[in-house]
C-alpha cells in the first residue's frame, strides 16, 4: 500500500489494546522510552485527544449482518459482498440506502443532494481534495463532514467507503475485510472503533477519535506489525 505524503490531521501514534478475557485494559507503547503505560478506561490519542472505549463484549459485534449490502450502481443493484463491479466509492446514506460511484468526486456531488443534512454546519459535501489542490485522486480531505470513511490505500486513495449512521459495519459484507489502510472520522460527536475479529479471544481494537485521520500502516498492532489490512468490522 502507498504511504501518505502529508495528510492533514493525521495522528502520529494510534492507540492499541491488549485483549484479556473479561476486561479491556489498555496498553500504549511509548516508542521513545520503550515503556508500556497502562490505563483502565480511555484510549489516549495524539494531540491530547481521549476516546473512551465501550465496555460491552466486542465479540458480540462480530456477528454477520442479517441482510446483504445491496447498492445502486449505474442504475443497477449489486451485492457488495460479491465485489464493487468497477465502482471506486460506496456510501451508505442516513436512510440506509447504499449508492456506489466511479469516483469519490462523483459520490460527493451526488451525496450533497441525497443527504444534504449530514454536512449541515460543516464542510460542503460536494467539496473534494482535488478541487482544493490536494494531491491524489482521493485524499483525507475527501471525507466530508458528518461521515466515517475508510480507504483501500494508506495515502487515502483507491476504493473509499463512507457511513453516517451509527452501528456495526461488517466489512466482509462490503468487500472490504482486511483491506483498509487508512480512515477518517468527521462527525459531530463520538469516534469509531476498528476491530480485528479473532477466534477464542477478545477482539483487538483501535480507536479513531473524532475530526482526525489515521494511516493504519503507522498504527501499532498489539502483537507486532501494524493495523494495515487487519480491520474486520467498525463500530460507530
Amino acid at each position: 500500500m502507498n504511504q501518505s505524503h502529508n495528510p492533514p490531521q493525521e495522528t502520529q501514534h494510534a492507540p492499541w489494546t491488549h485483549p484479556r478475557p473479561g476486561c479491556h485494559r489498555l496498553l500504549r507503547l511509548d516508542a521513545k522510552r520503550g515503556n508500556r503505560n497502562r490505563g483502565t478506561g480511555a484510549l489516549h490519542l495524539a494531540r491530547g485527544r481521549i476516546c473512551h472505549a465501550g465496555q460491552g463484549d466486542p465479540a458480540a459485534g462480530a456477528v454477520s449482518q442479517d441482510k446483504p449490502v445491496i447498492a445502486t450502481y449505474k442504475g443497477k443493484k449489486i451485492d457488495l459482498a460479491n465485489g464493487w463491479q468497477g465502482a471506486q466509492a460506496c456510501s451508505e446514506t442516513p436512510s440506509g440506502e447504499v449508492f456506489c460511484y466511479d469516483t469519490a468526486e462523483e459520490a460527493d456531488r451526488a451525496l450533497a443532494a441525497i443527504a444534504p443534512t449530514v454536512a449541515k454546519g460543516g464542510r460542503s459535501a460536494g467539496a473534494s481534495a482535488k478541487e482544493s489542490g490536494q494531491l491524489g485522486p482521493t485524499a483525507s480531505g475527501d471525507c466530508s463532514y458528518g461521515w466515517v470513511c475508510p480507504w483501500e490505500n494508506s495515502d487515502y486513495t483507491g476504493r473509499r467507503l463512507q457511513w453516517s449512521a451509527k452501528g456495526t459495519k461488517q466489512l466482509a459484507d462490503w468487500s472490504f475485510r482486511d483491506q483498509a489502510s487508512a480512515g477518517c472520522v468527521k462527525r459531530d460527536m463520538g469516534g469509531a472503533l476498528v476491530y480485528d475479529a479473532r477466534t477464542g479471544m477478545t477482539d483487538p481494537y483501535m480507536s479513531m477519535g473524532n475530526l482526525a485521520c489515521y494511516n493504519f500502516t503507522k498504527a501499532d498492532y498489539w502483537t507486532g506489525g501494524t493495523w494495515n489490512d487487519k480491520a474486520d468490522y467498525i463500530e460507530m
